[in-house]
């Protein structure tokens, strides 16, 4: 088990609490109110912008079909508002007018109209209780992105970090409004915030084990951004009429920072925790088959041995890659052979990551008939989740992803 992507994990989730809290209190405490509207411009467009550009792509791309992508989206919006209407998950939407009498001259308007102020312990224990669980879940998804890719996970991390800001300033409204302390309200707040680390390292040690369940909580993720963008952030910015150039700016901008930083994370994607690659060349009746695997996806670390577990563990390993002919499984009707296998284990200590090599070379005698080629590489090694593909062949050049519900090379 890798440690790397658990220490970013859990970076990511004390960055984002830290951040979200702190830049809540400089509005709420000091900046003027005009710049937290703003903050809602940025939010919006960096919240769209990662679930449908970021999110949504890597589902697809790591083994949902649309139709079990598309009703789990579904699924995901209508149970956040219900989570929302229980006042177990709740954020920034309207309800200026509900606590503007009641907070004092330098409570925010972008508060929670769902909690009224009926009693101020009541109404500041579920503020508490719900900013737990909402940033335990934030974890959770925090963790689900990095195990997918830490670029995606970086990109989750700052659209919470952007749609917390407004949320925790509204927080602060009714806590302060509820009589408490400018001191008391944001230790609290911040105390609540580490329920992102517990969700986070959970979430990592739970779906550590279970890969495949990663794209259903990037979808979930992108479920929970949508909902709170468009049910949320965008009514706001329907009835803002100052500024109005200032916020189409910045919802550009949200926008347009998920694309660039999308474009330049993935011009260097190098070794992505649960991700190997697969080079596949034809050339008339000959296939070859290059493979590169993270040797953490395979065994569960990418370390010596230490022991003698371990070491059966990685001779496991090597027998199931020498196996060529029931790794990979040509077109029947192409009558293919195993030609040539080769297997190289890594060496240790050359570097931080350890990675398998392994080389294949199948000769068909009806070439012709080849259409594709089936691996049953996830049903050995569950850590490993995506094969990112290049084939090179008569039919030309291409690009693609195998997955655990989708083992499947066709051309």
């Amino acid at each position: 088990m890798t440690h790397s992507i658990l220490l970013q994990i859990a970076l990511a989730c004390l960055l984002g609490g830290a951040l979200s809290v702190v830049a809540a209190a400089l509005v709420m405490f000091g900046l003027p109110r005009k710049w937290l509207a703003l903050t809602v411009s940025f939010s919006t467009g960096l919240l769209l912008a990662t679930a449908t550009l970021h999110l949504l792509p890597e589902a697809l791309e790591s083994g949902l079909t649309p139709h079990e992508l598309f009703p789990l989206l579904l699924a995901g919006i209508l149970g956040f508002f219900a989570l929302e209407k229980f006042a177990l998950w709740r954020h920034a939407h309207s309800g200026a007018g509900d606590l503007d009498a009641q907070c004092d001259p330098q409570c925010d308007d972008h508060t929670h109209s769902h909690h009224h102020l009926e009693g101020a312990h009541g109404a500041s224990l579920l503020i508490l209780i719900g900013d737990g669980f909402h940033n335990f879940t934030d974890g959770l998804l925090i963790a689900a992105a990095f195990l997918a890719d830490p670029a995606l996970g970086w990109a989750t991390t700052f659209a919470i970090i952007a749609h917390e800001v407004p949320q925790e300033a509204g927080d602060f409204a009714i806590l302060l409004a509820a009589g408490w302390k400018r001191g008391r309200a944001l230790f609290w707040n911040g105390v609540s915030s580490l329920a992102a680390l517990a969700g986070g390292v959970i979430g990592y040690l739970a779906l550590e084990r279970a890969l495949d369940w990663v794209p259903a909580i990037i979808t979930l993720a992108a479920a929970s951004f949508l909902y709170i963008a468009v049910a949320d952030l965008m009514p706001r910015l329907k009835r803002e009429t100052a500024d109005i150039g200032w916020h189409g700016l910045l919802l550009a901008a949200g926008i347009a920072v998920v694309v660039f930083g999308s474009a330049h994370a993935h011009a260097g994607e190098a070794h992505v925790h649960g991700a190997g690659r697969l080079d596949v060349a034809i050339d008339k009746g000959q296939v070859g088959i290059t493979l590169e695997l993270p040797l953490d996806a395979i065994v569960g670390f990418e370390r010596a041995p230490k022991n003698d577990r371990e070491k059966a563990a990685l001779g496991a390993a090597e027998k199931v890659l020498d196996d060529a002919a029931a790794l990979f499984v040509p077109t029947p009707a192409a009558n293919c052979a195993v030609k040539s296998a080769r297997v190289d284990m890594p060496k240790f200590g050359g570097g931080e990551h350890a990675d398998i090599d392994a080389r294949y070379e199948f000769r068909c005698a009806n070439p012709a008939a080849l259409k594709g080629i089936e691996t049953t590489i996830f049903r050995h090694f569950r850590r490993l989740y995506r094969l990112e593909v290049r084939r090179a062949g008569p039919a030309g050049q291409g690009a693609g992803r195998l997955a655990p519900k989708n083992p499947v090379l066709g051309w």
